[in-house]
């Protein structure tokens, strides 16, 4: 018969969750794993914003200035839309992530498989919308130009371009759906996972 040597112990202690925790040991991996999860989709949606912004510019480059016509005064229409990108970027990519993060993490997913493989989901979804958006978007440009004069702010400047504002809303609305669609893609193929690899009950 063992007799407990700490007189100040209680049942309690003994059979309390916090000290099976402690007798058995918490891994913190998952939730170190989760964090890191969404700081890598911030940072690395952040990097992709500014990265379409700088290719916008490039390939419609009165995208911004249609836009953002009150930054056309001081010439840095181009600016304003590259930092707007990085910051759509970051906080899509921050919510993005956390909810990856959390649905991995609820269905025991959270491991380097499921993980690049949502990711790989969710950038396949935001490249196919993005291609798709950017050709609606030029087609009502070239077809139906005042759609665009009467929806954007700038449209009535003199030197606004329908086609190029079609192109780089088409796109970045078309990314950002695509991201949202891939990542409700993620959780129900992750809940699916979950029920295909959890003990079934006789």
């Amino acid at each position: 018969m063992r007799l407990d040597t700490n007189p100040y112990s209680s049942p309690q202690e003994h059979n309390g969750p916090w000290f099976a925790s402690r007798r058995h040991g918490t891994s913190f991996v998952p939730i170190v794993a989760g964090i890191a999860l969404v700081v890598g989709c911030a940072f690395l949606f952040a990097v992709i914003g500014g990265l379409v912004a700088l290719a916008l510019n490039q390939f419609a480059p009165a995208y911004y200035p249609g836009v953002f016509p009150h930054a056309v005064g001081g010439g840095y229409a181009c600016i304003v839309g590259v930092g707007t990108g990085i910051l759509q970027g970051l906080i899509l990519g921050f919510l993005v992530g956390s909810v990856v993060a959390a649905s991995l993490g609820w269905f025991k997913q959270l491991q380097l498989t499921p993980c690049a493989r949502a990711l790989t989901i969710i950038a396949a979804f935001g490249i196919g919308f993005a291609v798709v958006g950017t050709l609606v978007g030029y087609g009502l440009g070239t077809f139906a130009p005042d759609y665009y004069r009467g929806v954007v702010s700038g449209g009535r400047q003199p030197n606004f371009n329908p086609v190029d504002v079609g192109i780089g809303l088409g796109c970045s609305e078309g990314l950002l759906f695509g991201a949202v669609v891939g990542t409700v893609v993620v959780v129900v193929l992750a809940w699916r996972q979950s029920g295909r690899t959890s003990p079934r009950t006789p």
